[in-house]
């Protein structure tokens, strides 16, 4: 025997019509020159359903199982829908296996003329896929701190290499000062390279080009 199952209420009626499961891809047709159509294939669509059936009165059918009135059932799957959640179909027995879990999106009951107590009606159901946002993090930048010499730092530094002799070649446009400046971070030192080279250097004004000093 079939038996019907919405949400876990048993429906009173099969349904009326075979029960066909929709299936659909995501394909994409193009044409490509010199090739002609390709499709590019894509991720399956979701499932549809759809249920013709009827709810019927309690005892009033010998076909129809359950109990209840056509408007309890009716009721109990506008509760469904407005609960805004999913549901599952399952239909089982005879060799037929449904288990959907799926959502409601479309409900439609009516009465007939004449026939009052019965109330028909068409369900519409569609495959709910379970998806999460995922969440990204980002890599932490690290920080490297540089650190820069002061101007006095920089004295400083200098002030120790002028602890560490030394020799220095003259290039063209050099002066005393600018290399006092480069070695002690100080031009007015130029007075340390005159006193250690006074054999080298009659005026601290005139230096040459190719004259070696010591730098004391």
């Amino acid at each position: 025997m079939v038996r019907t199952y919405l949400d876990g209420m048993r429906l009173p009626v099969n349904p009326l019509e075979d029960v066909t499961l929709k299936m659909q891809g995501s394909n994409k047709q193009y044409e490509i020159v010199a090739i002609g159509e390709i499709t590019k294939l894509g991720n399956r669509k979701l499932m549809t359903v759809t249920i013709n059936s009827l709810f019927v009165e309690a005892g009033y059918h010998p076909f129809a199982q359950g109990g209840g009135s056509p408007e309890s059932y009716v009721q109990k799957i506008k509760r469904i829908m407005d609960r805004k959640s999913t549901t599952r179909l399952v239909i089982t027995g005879d060799g037929i296996d449904i288990n959907l879990r799926c959502t409601i999106e479309e409900f439609s009951p009516s009465r007939k003329f004449g026939d009052w107590e019965d109330v028909y009606y068409t369900l519409s159901l569609k495959e709910y896929r379970s998806y999460s946002a995922k969440r990204l993090s980002t890599p932490k930048k690290n920080t490297v701190r540089i650190k820069t010499d002061t101007p006095q730092n920089a004295r400083d530094v200098s002030s120790q290499d002028a602890q560490k002799p030394g020799t220095y070649t003259v290039k063209t446009g050099d002066c005393l000062w600018n290399i006092a400046k480069q070695y002690y971070g100080n031009g007015a030192d130029y007075t340390k390279i005159y006193e250690a080279n006074k054999d080298k250097i009659s005026n601290p004004n005139l230096i040459y080009t190719g004259q070696t000093f010591v730098l004391p």
